[in-house]
């Protein structure tokens, strides 16, 4: 790969699994999985109940920050849209799913370390099998505490999923060991997906343009990893639905075997994507189209997370 991020003809090869040392138990037929069973956080903006699809939250709570203190609250309404926006790829690829959701972004998507470490051990307390982090920091200061409380998750069994940086900048937890980052690649097909052996960011999905479910029930037009991210967390859930014991490499042996063959569309890491929020995203309501001329939408992405 080369500076600027575009995978050329060269790399093909090592960019394609060789599943010869596994075993074929690990194939999975994604068609025949729902993922029913499966409890799936996400940690993000909420959750709007609106949608038909996302009527049903198992549980949820709101975390704020207030005079230096962590305050909760059952409020978990989204307020940005981003979090429905991944709620709704994730149901997508596994309907049957059980969502938690943990609201910690306001429309400013930025958060506090102290919110973002309580919001991961909620959701460990809820014993959770996925916990999808559509979010990261490049912050070091903040990385000793995120990797132990995500090593406390894996410990229990719980598959962290998180998305890397746009610019594909080392971000955490992305980037530890014990979590399966995602970036964002040109994929087509439902399940498809590439897993890379040994590659810091080992997960490349569907994030290029791509239309989800938004606030007000509304759908909206987003690229970007924190919508790639989501997608991998479908899959692992319906992983974890035919194989419910499966640990963390047990899981990424089943990605391999199950990856797609072929390198995703060029996609340079420097692109840098906006994520949306009500009064600077596209707006869509397929109900007053008459007709249409569809443009790439490309706009500056604020940062996840500031501690």
């Amino acid at each position: 790969m080369n500076h600027s991020g575009l995978v050329h003809s060269e790399h093909i090869e090592r960019w394609r699994v060789d599943n010869s040392g596994l075993t074929m138990k690990y194939k999975c037929n994604f068609h025949d999985l729902n993922g029913e069973g499966v409890k799936v956080a996400i940690i993000d903006s909420g959750i709007d109940r609106s949608h038909e699809m996302l009527q049903h939250v198992t549980a949820g709570i709101c975390f704020e920050f207030s005079e230096g203190q962590v305050l909760t609250s059952e409020d978990y309404r989204d307020s940005s849209g981003h979090g429905t926006a991944v709620a709704s790829i994730i149901k997508k690829k596994a309907p049957d799913t059980e969502l938690y959701a943990i609201k910690i972004f306001d429309q400013s998507l930025i958060v506090e370390q102290k919110i973002l470490l309580e919001s991961i051990r909620w959701a460990i307390d809820q014993n959770v099998d996925i916990i999808n982090l559509s979010l990261g920091t490049t912050d070091a200061q903040v990385k000793q505490a995120l990797l132990d409380i995500c090593q406390v998750a894996t410990k229990k069994g719980i598959a962290i999923v998180a998305a890397e940086h746009n610019s594909g900048q080392e971000s955490y937890p992305a980037y530890f060991s014990n979590v399966i980052g995602v970036k964002t690649g040109e994929i087509r097909g439902r399940y498809n997906y590439l897993f890379r052996r040994g590659e810091s960011i080992e997960c490349i999905a569907p994030g290029t343009t791509q239309r989800v479910l938004w606030t007000g029930g509304r759908e909206h037009i987003v690229e970007g990893s924190s919508f790639a991210a989501p997608h991998l967390t479908g899959i692992i859930a319906l992983i974890k639905q035919a194989f419910p014991k499966a640990n963390l490499n047990e899981i990424r042996h089943i990605l391999e075997v199950n990856a797609s063959r072929e390198v995703p569309q060029q996609i340079p890491s420097g692109r840098k994507i906006r994520v949306h929020t009500p009064q600077t995203s596209q707006s869509f309501d397929p109900n007053k189209i008459k007709r249409a001329a569809i443009y790439p939408y490309n706009k500056e992405m604020h940062s996840l997370m500031r501690f």
